[in-house]
Formats: C-alpha cells, structure tokens, sequence
C-alpha cells in the first residue's frame, strides 16, 4: 500500500547564515493524517541538524539538537532558537528534521537541506 502524501515529510531546504541567532519560527497547519492543527500548545518539537541527509546512527553524526518553544499554540507557530555554537557551524550543506510529540504520536512534519553560508560582515 502507498504511503499518503499525508504521512510524509514536506521537504524544504533553509539556508541561514553562519553566526545568526534569530529564531526561525515555523507553522503547521495539518497533522500527520491531514487534519487541519487546532492547538499544539501541549505538544513537543524538536529540530536536528545532521552532516548526513540518511545517518546510519545519528547520534555520532547529529550537530545540534534545538527543542522549539510555541509561541502560538493555537496557530501552531513554533520557535526554534540557535545558541551562538550552534550557529558558528562550517559553511557547508547539512541535513535537519523537525519532528513532533503530540501525545503517543511522533511525526517528521519536515525536512530538507541546511545549508550554512559564510557571514559577510564577519568582525
């Protein structure tokens, strides 16, 4: 049986810059089986960041963890916050995963590429 396009993780590539703290904050709008999201204010997210896109074991090739923050619970807005060494990684194309802990559910709403690009105005 094919999987829906529901139960699969939308795919969208971030390019940030190296040094840069600014929350990124992501929305959702449908769970895992396509129903739109009334609150996640109860819920749980993480984002890791990997140097590759299928680790054989994660945790020796995982960069970072960041556990998000809601901000809009209702909206399903969700804040994730990178500490400065989180954020000085070698500019290079990385790979993350936001995942969710909505009771006994655990989702990968999304993935794609991280790539870190140089800081221009570097002090």
């Amino acid at each position: 049986m094919a999987e829906s396009d529901a139960m699969k993780a939308k795919v969208i590539d971030i390019e940030v810059t190296r040094d840069d703290t600014r929350p990124l904050i992501l929305a959702f709008t449908k769970t895992s089986d396509g129903t739109p999201i009334a609150d996640v204010t109860s819920w749980t997210f993480t984002l890791a960041v990997d140097e590759l896109e299928e680790p054989a074991s994660p945790t020796t090739t995982n960069l970072f963890t960041v556990n998000g923050v809601v901000t809009d619970g209702p909206n399903a807005k969700v804040s994730f916050t990178l500490s400065a060494a989180q954020a000085a990684q070698t500019p290079n194309e990385y790979y993350y995963e936001v995942q969710w802990v909505n009771g006994s559910e655990t989702f990968t709403p999304v993935r794609g590429k991280w790539t870190v690009v140089h800081d221009r105005d570097q002090t």
